[in-house]
């Protein structure tokens, strides 16, 4: 919390935003760690050898951190990963947490948290299943 905190301060400082919390706010957090907990835990469970489920993370934490449209609008990457972005939940991620802090940024946010939704559902379901069938 505290390096969310810092960051969102440095760049309302930086760039001149006036950042407005909204009671969104808290679930949004809550609903983002709650995904990416689930994800990474269905992974874990689904994925039989730990050295692969590492170099996975690993190369996921890259590709977020560098080709994800969450440092940058999606309409800046090409249309083929725009594409790909649109199913998997990190640019929704981003844009539930924009709209937690800021007004008239996000439009359409309640697709935005369907899509967290769903995969949450869906990582849970994969992690049960993946659960379930150990001896």
């Amino acid at each position: 919390m505290p390096g969310i905190v810092a960051t969102l301060a440095l760049a309302a400082w930086r760039y001149g935003l006036t950042l407005t919390v909204s009671p969104m706010a808290v679930p949004a957090l809550l609903l983002s760690s709650l995904m990416a907990t689930a994800v990474g835990f269905a992974m874990a469970q689904l994925i039989a050898r730990p050295v692969v489920t590492n170099a996975i993370v690993n190369a996921l934490i890259f590709v977020v951190l560098i080709f994800s449209p969450v440092e940058f609008p999606i309409s800046r990457l090409p249309l083929w990963l725009a594409d790909v972005h649109r199913v998997l939940p990190v640019y929704y991620l981003g844009q539930v947490l924009r709209a937690s802090v800021t007004q008239g940024l996000v439009s359409n946010v309640a697709l935005s948290y369907a899509v967290v939704a769903a995969w949450t559902v869906a990582a849970c379901a994969g992690t049960a299943w993946a659960v379930g069938r150990r001896r």
